[in-house]
C-alpha cells in the first residue's frame, strides 16, 4: 500500500520554517538526500511530518530553551558585500576565528549583526578592491576564447594564487584584461 503525498499545509509549513534560517534549510537538504527526494513536494505524509518535528526541534537547546538563530541570508548577502577592502576582508577572518566557526553561514544571527557593525565602522574600500564585477567575468570569459588567452588567463591566476575569476579584485580584473588585449 503506498503512501499519501505530504499535505499542502505541510509543505507550506515546512516552506515557512525553512524562510530565512540557513541551518534549517541545511537540514531540509540533509533530510531530502537521505530519502532520496528532490523537492519537498516529493515527501510523503510521516516524512513531511518527520521533517516538521525535526525542523522545530533544531532550534531547540540541550534543556535551556532556545538556541542562537543561525545568520539570516539577508546578513550573509550583506556581509559578503562588506568584504570591499582588505582591512575589511582581515576584520572579517580574525571574527570568524574568534567565534571559533569555520565560514560565515555559521554564525549566529548575534554574531553576524556584531560583525556588520564592525565592518561598517572600517573604511570603505576603493574602487579595485571591490570584487570582480559581472561585467568584467563575462568579458574576460569573451576574450579567452582566443586559445593563447586561456594561457594568459592561468598564469594570471597562478601568479594571484587565485583559482578563479571569481575570486579576483576588481583591480586585478582590470590588470588581467589589459593583458589579454595585448
Amino acid at each position: 500500500m503506498s503512501e499519501s503525498n505530504a499535505s499542502r499545509s505541510q509543505v507550506k509549513l515546512i516552506e515557512k520554517l525553512c524562510s530565512g534560517n540557513l541551518g534549517r534549510r541545511k537540514l531540509l537538504q540533509a533530510f531530502l538526500k537521505d530519502h532520496g527526494i528532490t523537492d519537498i513536494s516529493e515527501l510523503a505524509l510521516r516524512e513531511a511530518s518527520a521533517l516538521i518535528e525535526i525542523l522545530k526541534k533544531s532550534d531547540e537547546g540541550s534543556g535551556e530553551g532556545k538556541r542562537t538563530p543561525l545568520v539570516t541570508e539577508k546578513q550573509l548577502q550583506f556581509l559578503k558585500k562588506l568584504q570591499d577592502s582588505a582591512p575589511r576582508r582581515d576584520e572579517t577572518l580574525d571574527f570568524i576565528r574568534a567565534a571559533r566557526v569555520s565560514s560565515l553561514d555559521e554564525l549566529s544571527v548575534a554574531q553576524a549583526s556584531s560583525l556588520i557593525d564592525a565592518l561598517m565602522k572600517l573604511p570603505r574600500g576603493k574602487a579595485s578592491d571591490a570584487p570582480i564585477s559581472g561585467k568584467q567575468i563575462k568579458f574576460i570569459q569573451s576574450l579567452i576564447k582566443r586559445s593563447e588567452n586561456a594561457a594568459v588567463l592561468k598564469n594570471f591566476l597562478a601568479g594571484a594564487r587565485k583559482k578563479s575569476l571569481d575570486e579576483l579584485s576588481s583591480g586585478e580584473a582590470s590588470d588581467l584584461i589589459d593583458r589579454l588585449k595585448q
